[in-house]
């Protein structure tokens, strides 16, 4: 929910009712991360799809917002259903659904390519500017980052396994080849099998370097700040890119090399990137993507000159009111094309 508890404080009361449906048990009447609103209704949504749906179309919504549909089978299923007159989804899951009953894919011109409603079943909704306000996740927490030297080198890339694409280890290899000093860090996965699966895979695929390959526990999220802020470079894998592991990687000044893909889930790092006008470890090609990464852990000087350059830029990418103002925007327009 922290991509969302933005949106859901800036929308004015005045003009709006939300209703929050929750999918997760939360006994504390939706106050997980702060969402619950006074006034607001929280609704903790049936594992029984039928109830679900009967529970949604019961208030009489005039938009239902998904904040992403594809990472829990229940959504998807009550998304085929036509539970408000506007049914919309966000970029939480950034894949169109292609389901016929979603109206609008809510996205950014900052983060799709051209052309890009080709890819969408839904109406391709393009902001002009980020498509959430977000706050700086760094913002009040005390951080004791490892000293790197301590440490030695560390690349790390904190995505969920299920984005490593076979076509990344052989990158990952050649960035290890050339960084003979450097370990690559990679966070276990949700099941102990992924872990399992991955390692053993980039045994084969990477033989020569798989031994300076770790998996760390996953921890509380002080603790992943403290490894964002820790290490030398973060990679983006290059066809599905981070979203707000880049956030937070960013928050810190820790930079974060991406390669720009085809569709909207390999881009958002470019998104961020290209608001706050620091394109310096965006690559252009594969090639280019090693030289970045290979340059930043072994060139002290140019790695501590992006850092600098990011915390001096990252303003610009939390507390956007103007996602907000644009989204009120979206929903009046909608509602007047029903009308």
């Amino acid at each position: 929910m922290r991509l969302n508890k933005g949106l859901i404080f800036g929308l004015p009361r005045d003009r709006f009712e939300i209703i929050i449906y929750s999918l997760s048990d939360i006994s504390t009447g939706g106050r997980e991360e702060g969402i619950a609103i006074e006034g607001d209704k929280f609704v903790k949504l049936s594992s029984d799809l039928g109830t679900a749906r009967r529970q949604i179309a019961g208030d009489r919504l005039d938009i239902l917002y998904y904040t992403d549909i594809g990472m829990e089978p229940q959504t998807y299923f009550l998304a085929f259903s036509r539970l408000a007159p506007i049914q919309c989804v966000a970029w939480g899951h950034p894949v169109t659904t292609g389901i016929p009953n979603l109206d609008y894919f809510i996205s950014s011109c900052l983060i799709e390519p051209e052309n890009a409603n080709r890819a969408y079943r839904e109406q391709l909704v393009q902001l002009s500017g980020l498509p959430i306000c977000i706050s700086d996740p760094s913002d009040g927490m005390v951080l004791s980052p490892t000293s790197q030297e301590d440490k030695g080198r560390r690349i790390f890339c904190p995505q969920s396994l299920f984005k490593f694409h076979p076509g990344f280890d052989r990158i990952l290899g050649v960035i290890l080849g050339q960084c003979p000093k450097a370990n690559l860090i990679l966070l276990e996965g949700n099941h102990p099998t992924w872990t399992k699966k991955l390692r053993e895979r980039l045994t084969r695929s990477i033989p020569q370097v798989a031994d300076r390959i770790y998996f760390a526990s996953r921890t509380d999220r002080r603790g992943f700040m403290n490894l964002l802020a820790s290490v030398d470079v973060i990679l983006d894998p290059t066809h599905f890119s981070g979203g707000i592991t880049t956030f937070e990687a960013l928050s810190v000044g820790t930079p974060v090399v991406t390669l720009p893909s085809t569709f909207m889930r390999g881009r958002v790092s470019l998104g961020l990137y290209t608001k706050m006008k620091v394109t310096d470890c965006v690559a252009s090609d594969e090639l280019e993507y090693v030289e970045h990464s290979v340059r930043l852990v072994n060139d002290r000087r140019w790695n501590t000159e992006m850092r600098q350059k990011i915390l001096e830029a990252k303003s610009a990418i939390f507390e956007s009111t103007d996602a907000v103002n644009q989204h009120i925007r979206f929903f009046d327009n909608a509602s007047t094309d029903i009308e």
